[in-house]
């Protein structure tokens, strides 16, 4: 997945070219687009997707693009830094002077 593509495809499914983190569970001010976790709709169950499951689920479309597994495309874009579990402390150290 060259990186000049794999941006290229960022860009045109996100016009905004903000990188998307996971909703953090307590909110916090950060220059992220959030990415929401999905709750089992069912009344009294207690399914809540894993953090990799909700990753890999974002990445898919992106997975299909690049014929590759979600796996393996969510980690390319953490590895490129579009892509991140928590907000990073060095984005909330620097936002915060």
């Amino acid at each position: 997945m060259p990186r000049k593509l794999v941006f290229a495809a960022w860009d045109e499914m996100f016009p905004d070219r903000k990188q998307r983190v996971l909703q953090p569970a307590t909110p916090i001010d950060h220059p992220f687009a959030e990415i929401a976790r999905f709750e089992c709709p069912i009344r009294g169950a207690e399914f809540t997707e894993s953090d990799d499951q909700a990753l890999e689920s974002f990445a898919k479309p992106f997975a299909e693009k690049f014929l590759v597994s979600p796996i393996a495309m969510r980690i390319r874009l953490e590895k490129l830094g579009l892509l991140y579990r928590v907000v990073p402390i060095q984005r909330l150290l620097s936002d915060g002077s």
